[in-house]
């Protein structure tokens, strides 16, 4: 896939919000029915950039309209897996420190009481 052309396909469409597949074709220098047209363009309609209007014109989808590039959209989406993963990794520890101090609680709570049974426990 080159980026390049499909990148250009979207500001084309941006601009224009609707064109048609010979029109789109003649931007980035591609025959109306090349394959390579055929197969930017059904990429971009999978990734809900563009949407299919009729048989050949195409639109901009609000997706596309907000789609800045593909190298800003893959960081975007590594960032939001690096934010996951650090809120799992927080929601973790704070489980964690619940737990110990839910112990430690109890146990300065009730030492008078432990102190007692262990006592008992041992003669």
């Amino acid at each position: 896939m080159d980026k390049q052309q499909m990148e250009q396909i979207i500001t084309f469409l941006k601009a224009r919000r609707t064109a048609n597949r010979k029109d789109i074709g003649k931007q980035i220098g591609e025959g109306q029915y090349s394959d390579k047209l055929k197969s930017h363009l059904n990429y971009l309609e999978k990734g809900n950039y563009i949407s299919k209007r009729s048989e050949d014109v195409y639109e901009i989808t609000p997706r596309g309209d907000r789609f800045v590039s593909f190298d800003e959209e893959n960081e975007i989406k590594n960032l939001q897996i690096e934010n996951i993963r650090l809120q799992n990794k927080l929601l973790k520890n704070k489980l964690i420190y619940a737990i110990i101090g839910g112990i430690i609680g109890f146990v300065l709570a009730n030492w008078k009481d432990i102190l007692i049974m262990l006592q008992v426990i041992n003669k």
